[in-house]
């Protein structure tokens, strides 16, 4: 590489420097998290990596984790073992080409033997030259020439010799410019041309060029780059090289054939529109071609490298889902494409989908014009596509989708007189009905904003515990009501008709939900079974649980809804129903044929073959053809796993909506794409009776560890 060629170029393109891009745009990542709690050694988490068979290795303050999908399987220092690892605290991690995991700690540097299961350590030995320099190991790599580099904390760069299992030292000698600027060494990496990038301590830089043994100082008009620790190097699909600093921001490099080409500086501004902080401990180039960009104590910027556009991860303690914590110390993509994140004293986070399908909104104390409550409990839809909420503790609010804003209608501030509103429906004539626990029934005049209030006492309800309203074709009002039967409402003359298990044929006077069918006949989910009421005959016919096989399933009727092929479907707390009119029975769908949970809250129609069921454990799609369940829970976005009944909701535009008790979920169902990516199916452990199988003993069946062994013979 020509010194001189590069120092130019330095000075022609300085003015350059300092750019930040100005647009900036937000992302509701959704992160689910491994803690100590899910069997991680330790919650401050140092470095990441992916072995060729899959696992995930995670260093920690306290000791090494591989990770199957499933569990964590600890190695730990043990006095007077020399197979263990040479000490708790894990500072580096590197698979090199022939599959050994390297293991860098606060004492030693350990290769692993998956074979065997247990380490071999390499650690300085006084009087011995070729043993390595330094047991304090800060970085590990293996160049494109197959050799293995070794970033020490005070030893200077180490290169080790596979055949002789030596190491040869290039040491910081101030006499000679030609060697390493410091024997502190935090990053090594190589770029696309194969050149060294070696970063020190002290904010200066290195580079090795292929095929050279000489050590050349990267300086911008003759000085280091920065007075900062350089913390990380990469590389973006375009030869830029990014390196990061713990104090002075981001810097951006272009390499070029004859050398490398300073571009640019990031540093955190005041409007929040470049990177979060200055103090900057990790990088990353995903497969999407963004930069992720660890801090300390401000989260994750993503850059799109195409646009230099900015997304944000924070932690947010109103959030579960969100970034467990702000200091960020290293980030991850394996295989699939799943985002591990290892932070300070809070463990790991996991990003599965990069795009999350599923918006959540949800109550943020002290935010203006956001929901009122978390407790969402039903919705309807106005005809320009905004929507009505029904909030059990806020009142009533309506979401503004165009502006992105709610506005509440509550105990507080309107003439309603509950702030519990468990039911909605919206009448042909445009009019919005709100039933409440315990309060009645309201319709609300959205032109004069006045609420005009219906109850047992003075109108006839069976009950003012609303659970659910249905318009009925000819215009009637149809209540569910909790202690009181079912109620039929006339608009228009006021008229009200009760029926309850004494003077008709229903079954129980706690009534969950009622549905019109095409023939314009009833159904009726109460909490001992379902009814079905003929409105010509004013008859009833009861469906409730037995011990026969083809009756409906056990518990409360939640949901029913008759899909477009007339199809009825109940949903219970026991499972998911569909009708067999032809012969009177019921087919029975559970947690054996892939639903999510027994507990059905509410069922909504997506097409002639697609339904979506929200329950206690998160929302399954069914596919009526091929009977096939798809599971999605709070590691998918939703607001939570647990939902509210009756509160499933088909929008005009084919989205769906459930509410919750942490907000509620949207989602448009055709976007969803499902990760087509197969992991690797690997033996984890082998046990005989129940009891750990020695590896290699002369008596033992298992002579490497069993899922590196190929045959298994046991007599």
């Amino acid at each position: 590489m020509n010194d001189k060629i590069m120092k130019n170029k330095l000075t022609l393109l300085l003015l350059l420097t300092f750019l930040v891009p100005v647009v900036s745009s937000n992302q509701d990542f959704r992160f689910s998290r491994l803690t100590p709690d899910d069997g991680l050694s330790h919650a401050n988490v140092t470095c990441i990596a992916q072995d060729r068979k899959g696992f995930m290795w995670f260093g920690t303050f306290n000791g090494l984790n591989r990770y199957d999908g499933y569990r964590f399987n600890l190695y730990h220092y043990r006095r007077a073992d020399s197979t263990s690892l040479s000490h708790n605290y894990v500072s580096a991690l590197f698979e090199d080409r022939d599959g050994y995991l390297w293991v860098g700690t606060s004492d030693g540097l350990n290769r692993y033997d998956r074979k065997m299961d247990r380490f071999a350590s390499h650690k300085h030995e006084p009087g011995n030259p070729a043993s390595i320099s330094d047991n304090q190991i800060e970085t590990i790599f293996e160049d494109s020439q197959g050799r293995l580099w070794i970033g020490t904390r005070n030893g200077g760069l180490e290169l080790f010799n596979r055949d002789s299992e030596s190491f040869s030292h290039h040491l910081h000698d101030e006499r000679d410019p030609k060697t390493p600027s410091s024997n502190t060494i935090r990053v090594i990496f190589e770029d696309s041309g194969g050149n060294l990038w070696i970063a020190h301590e002290n904010g200066t830089i290195d580079i090795l060029p292929k095929d050279s043994n000489e050590f050349r100082h990267l300086s911008i008009l003759g000085k280091k780059l920065t007075e900062y620790r350089i913390t990380d190097i990469v590389e973006s699909p375009n030869q830029n090289i990014w390196i990061s600093t713990q104090g002075d921001g981001l810097y951006r490099f272009k390499l070029e054939k004859d050398g490398v080409s300073f571009v640019a500086h990031y540093r955190h501004s005041l409007d929040e529109s470049g990177i979060s902080s200055n103090v900057v401990l990790c990088l990353m180039v995903d497969s999407h071609n963004k930069l992720w960009i660890g801090t300390e104590d401000s989260g994750i910027a993503i850059m799109d490298l195409a646009t230099h556009t900015f997304q944000y991860c924070r932690h947010d303690p109103f959030d579960q889902s969100s970034l467990s914590h702000d200091s960020v110390w290293s980030i991850f993509e394996d295989r699939a494409g799943t985002i591990w994140v290892g932070t300070y004293a809070f463990g790991i986070n996991l990003l599965t989908n990069r795009k999350s399908y599923f918006h959540h909104y949800k109550h943020y104390p002290g935010r203006e014009n956001g929901l009122s409550q978390d407790m969402v409990n039903a919705f309807v839809e106005d005809r320009d596509n905004n929507l009505w909420i029904a909030t059990d503790g806020g009142g009533l609010d309506y979401f503004d989708r165009k502006n992105n804003r709610f506005v509440n209608y509550s105990k507080q501030n309107s003439a309603i007189g509950s702030n519990v509103i468990v039911s909605l429906c919206k009448d042909r004539k445009d009019r919005l009905w709100l039933g409440t626990w315990a309060d009645g029934l309201y319709q609300f005049d959205r032109n004069s904003n006045r609420f005009l209030r219906f109850d047992s006492e003075k109108d006839g309800l069976a009950s003012d515990r609303i659970l659910h309203i249905l318009e009925d074709r000819d215009g009637g009002l149809w209540l569910c009501t909790f202690w009181g039967g079912l109620t039929y409402f006339d608009i228009d003359t006021r008229v009200t008709i009760v029926y309850d298990k004494n003077n008709s044929g229903l079954s129980d006077d706690d009534v969950r939900v009622v549905m019109q069918d095409f023939d314009g006949h009833l159904w009726i989910g109460t909490d001992i079974g379902l009814d079905f009421f003929d409105l010509e005959t004013k008859s009833f016919a009861h469906y409730r649980h037995d011990e026969r096989e083809g009756s409906l399933s056990k518990g409360f009727v939640h949901a029913i809804i008759q899909g477009s092929d007339s199809a009825i479907w109940i949903g219970t707390s026991d499972g998911l129903n569909k009708f067999d009119r032809k012969n009177q029975r019921f087919i029975h769908y559970s947690t054996d044929d892939g639903l999510a949970d027994k507990e059905i809250k509410s069922i909504v129609e997506q097409n002639d073959r697609i339904l979506w069921v929200a329950t206690n454990k998160g929302i399954s799609r069914f596919d009526r053809v091929t009977g096939m369940f798809k599971n999605y829970d709070v590691t998918d976005g939703l607001q939570g796993n647990d939902f509210n009944a009756r509160s499933g909701l088909r929008t005009m535009r084919g989205e769906m909506l459930f509410g919750g008790n942490n907000g509620f979920t949207i989602f448009q169902p055709d976007e969803i794409q499902d990760n087509s990516y197969i992991p690797p199916v690997v033996i984890t452990d082998f046990r005989l009776f129940n009891k750990p199988v020695p590896i290699g003993n002369e008596a033992s069946a298992l002579q490497q560890h069993i899922s590196e062994t190929q045959e298994l013979r046991l007599t």
